[in-house]
């Protein structure tokens, strides 16, 4: 993901990525994906 983030943006993109593993169940890091997915979705059109 980040190979197709701007520069400036890399750091912000790794933050979100990592709220991914800091969730405490599976539950919560499935729907903690979906979000991070889903903003970066919008953001960045190569994601999609």
């Amino acid at each position: 993901m980040l190979a197709y983030t701007a520069l400036k943006q890399r750091a912000a993109v790794a933050a979100m990525i990592r709220t991914i593993s800091a969730q405490e169940t599976n539950a919560e890091a499935y729907a903690q994906w979906d979000k991070v997915a889903d903003a970066l979705r919008d953001q960045h059109a190569k994601l999609g």
